[in-house]
């Protein structure tokens, strides 16, 4: 997106040069001024419009025309479209100005373009969208800048300091005092933190992956059934469902102590002994705390679950494993995140009731509009919705039933994604009104969350340099600093000198570029069936070969950078500081896919039908070499020094997008992993109404094994996928059950903008 959005603000840019130009030229010839703005947000805004409104009209026409070119080339390439679907939604003008409208604001809803129709798509991927964006962008900066101007800044500029342990315990000899700290600090040590984040990241992950019904690792019932497309299940003396166990002990274990250490060492830590005055009550803060709170959900449901087998604790086992996730949370005492959030609020409390405020209002707005407009479209069908109350020949009606159920799906239109394209003719005027005008202003609340989260972080990390400067800093500091001698010796000296030399000369750096683009062209062409027929698949072929001599020349090159490094000013002087870069990672991307395929292969790992596959991989690995061509350009090194500048905030913001994903993920899995939307059944067995009206899969496949299939947030995996793909701003499933959309809307107002802060 970074081509298209500088497009798109060179071109706003040359907009203000030239509407300050106008200015001046009215200001030179006696133009009276604009009367003065009406107070109120509202009035500001439409004088900033009004101020713009040079800039506005001519972005606009610029828009339009970009609009109407592109609706009328894609119509006249796809309109003959063997494609059904394509042809028909590029049946007319009109029809391909709908479709082309989504396109420009970033959506692809179709995707089967003939060659022509493909090359005007990555055009309007590429340029367009950036200059389509402008209009759009100016009415939201208009009101970003209101709000500015009309609230209180109320960040507090005061920085935060860790409390350090009180030296003097009241009630407390010198000899507690002391253990007290010793213990607090230990907990604080980086060793300890590391166990407890081991821990954690392992029992959630076994947690997941648990949710899989072959995992689940639960009595077999006298009665199971296994269907024919379906795994046998684990047995709970199974190895695999033993490690299980054992690692899941073992994590309790370790919570458990740490809790009782925690308990223990509160009336040293300063954040329940009021400063030393009164550690006697600190462990009883400590009990009612947030994290102890977190700590023994935690621990509790295993420990009554193995207190009471059979109990209520293991008839909601499946419940109970999912609250594993809650021990991410505990994360937080390390790395500030979750706890942020209140700050967030306080600081852009004023803006956020502005501008929650009137996303609100066009939020009900077009929720109605859209109500009214497809309430009686009967012509659009769409699958089955039982959770709706359809069982068969369900049109968009089903959906826009109510104001309620339209307001969902506004909402996701409002984020700027149209997972839904089907609408009648003023239903698709109503979303031309959301695309220009509302998705800039709606968007600002989660921007202003967004934007808090950031400043509040940047409080609590101490960044001691810039992300623009990092790498420029540390190759300053070397200036006139002689590289270091070998160990070994004068000879070896100027042999890593002359080694430097070498690879830095013109003939090896073309030579070099001449054998990637080579690699990447053979990768290419290999996938071509007619050229792996004609070259064929025997061992020892053209390929295989010019891939051993490849693989042979950028290990070589690998190893001569590696003994000459301590002479490359470039990399630092620093093999440790190489090998930790984009250059190093990608050097040795070059040619370890390949090694590592062929140990695999020798001791008989891939084998049989697995082997093609395996080599598939591997070359397409291949492909990375292209990123050599990087020491040419410095574009993706700059990522580099980015994450190194910003790895403490990136660390914080990391956590809670992590948080925010897997909540969600658990949130969709209760919620919709039984919605008979996405339910489908054998119609021999099966009617519709049948089907949907069992309250899950598994009871419908009770009654007659193999009979039912459910798609979607079948397992929390599943899950987890589809809420990344969600928090990503596209909605591939829309169908939700109301306790999945309420899920959605907290997503769409909020969610998507924190999970999206570290990028």
């Amino acid at each position: 997106a970074i081509p298209a959005s500088i497009v798109g603000s060179a071109f706003s840019n040359l907009m203000d040069k030239r509407a300050e130009a106008k200015r001046e030229a009215d200001e030179g010839a006696g133009v009276p001024l604009p009367p003065p703005a009406a107070s109120g947000p509202l009035g500001k805004l439409m004088a900033q419009l009004a101020d713009a409104s040079y800039m506005l009209s001519v972005a606009g026409f610029g828009a339009l025309f970009i609009w109407i070119i592109c609706s009328t080339a894609l119509y006249f390439c796809e309109r003959d479209n063997p494609d059904e679907e394509m042809a028909r939604n590029y049946a007319s003008i009109p029809d391909a100005m709908w479709i082309t409208l989504l396109n420009l604001s970033g959506e692809s809803p179709l995707c089967h373009y003939g060659i022509i129709g493909q090359l005007i798509s990555a055009f309007m991927g590429l340029v367009a969208t950036g200059l389509f964006g402008i209009p759009t962008g100016l009415v939201g900066a208009s009101f970003e800048s209101v709000i500015e101007e009309t609230t209180v800044d109320e960040e507090e500029e005061a920085e935060v300091l860790e409390a350090e342990p009180s030296e003097k315990l009241v009630g407390f000899s010198s000899s507690v005092t002391s253990s007290l700290s010793a213990l607090h600090r230990a907990l604080k040590a980086n060793t300890s933190q590391a166990i407890i984040f081991s821990c954690i990241f392992i029992s959630v992950g076994v947690g997941i992956v648990q949710t899989v019904p072959t995992y689940t690792c639960d009595p077999i019932p006298d009665d199971y059934v296994q269907l024919p497309t379906e795994p046998p299940p684990l047995a709970v003396d199974s190895p695999l469902c033993i490690v299980f166990s054992t690692i899941e002990w073992i994590a309790v274990l370790v919570f458990t102590i740490e809790y009782i250490l925690r308990l223990l060492a509160s009336p040293a830590d300063p954040d329940f002994n009021n400063g030393g005055h009164t550690p006697l009550f600190a462990p009883l803060r400590f009990v009612i705390s947030f994290y102890a709170v977190i700590d023994l959900f935690a621990i509790v449901p295993f420990y009554i679950a193995t207190a009471f087998p059979g109990g209520w604790a293991d008839q909601h086992d499946e419940y109970l494993r999912m609250l594993r996730l809650v021990r991410l949370l505990k994360l937080d005492q390390y790395v500030p995140s979750i706890t942020l959030i209140d700050d967030v609020i306080r600081i852009k409390r004023q803006p956020l009731l502005i501008t929650g405020a009137l996303a609100s209002v066009l939020w009900a707005i077009f929720s109605l509009l859209l109500y009214i407009c497809e309430v009686d479209d009967h012509e659009n069908g769409i699958d089955p919705v039982p959770a709706y109350g359809c069982d068969e020949d369900c049109t968009e009606a089903d959906r826009f039933s109510s104001v309620p159920s339209s307001a969902f799906y506004t909402l996701i239109h409002l984020t700027g994604d149209y997972p839904i394209t089907e609408y009648t003719l003023p239903a698709r005027l109503v979303c031309f009104a959301m695309v220009v005008a509302a998705v800039g202003v709606v968007s600002l609340p989660s921007g202003l969350i967004a934007a808090g989260f950031k400043e509040v972080v940047g409080q609590h990390v101490r960044e001691e340099e810039s992300a623009d400067g990092y790498y420029e800093l540390q190759y300053a500091e070397l200036e006139g600093v002689e590289a270091p001698r070998s160990t070994c010796g004068p000879a070896v000296d100027s042999a890593q000198e002359k080694t430097l030399t070498f690879l830095r000369s013109s003939q090896v750096r073309n030579s070099m570029v001449l054998l990637i683009l080579a690699n990447v062209v053979a990768v290419l062409i290999e996938t071509v069936p007619q050229v792996d027929r004609f070259i064929g698949n025997d061992p020892a072929n053209f390929f295989d070969v010019f891939e051993a001599v490849s693989v042979l020349i950028f290990a070589a090159e690998f190893a001569m950078r590696l003994f000459s490094i301590s002479k490359d000013r470039d990399h630092l002087y620093s093999a440790k500081y190489y090998l930790t870069t984009f250059f190093g990672f990608v050097d040795i991307l070059s040619f370890a896919p390949w090694i590592i395929q062929q140990v695999a292969v020798a001791v008989g790992w891939i084998h049989g039908a697995w082997a093609s596959d395996a080599a598939a991989v591997f070359r397409i690995v291949r492909l990375f070499r292209i990123l050599q061509l990087e020491r040419l350009s410095p574009a993706f090194t700059l990522l580099d020094n980015v994450f190194r500048a910003s790895a403490g905030v990136l660390k914080a913001t990391g956590l809670v997008a992590l948080i925010v994903w897997l909540a969600g993920a658990c949130l969709f899995f209760i919620f919709e992993r039984d919605n008979p939307n996405w339910r489908s059944c054998d119609e021999d067995v099966y009617s519709p109404a049948e089907c949907y009206a069992f309250d899950s899969t598994a009871a419908c496949n009770a009654a007659h094994p193999g009979a039912c299939s459910q798609k979607g947030f079948t397992t929390l995996p599943d899950s987890m996928y589809l809420t990344a793909v969600f928090l990503a701003g596209e909605w591939g499933l829309v169908d939700f059950t109301w306790g999945g959309r309420a899920v959605g809307v907290s997503m769409c107002v909020a969610g998507i903008a924190i999970a999206a802060i570290p990028i």
